[in-house]
């Protein structure tokens, strides 16, 4: 293997999300979804609809 094919292969590497990037970002789309349409929310409240827990919510 060259040098340039073993950069190209951690490039497409560090391109790609994981999934639990994925539902993160998911997430908070979701959470700001529902803020915006609902407007304020306490994070019990969140969590509830959102169906996630605290630390999920909050970070």
């Amino acid at each position: 293997m060259s040098l340039t094919s073993k950069n190209t292969s951690d490039a497409e590497v560090l391109d790609k999300e994981s999934i639990v990037d994925i539902k993160k970002s998911r997430l908070k789309k979701s959470l700001l979804q529902d803020l915006y349409v609902r407007g304020n929310r306490t994070i019990a409240q969140l969590t509830r609809e959102l169906h996630t827990s605290v630390p999920s919510v909050t970070v």
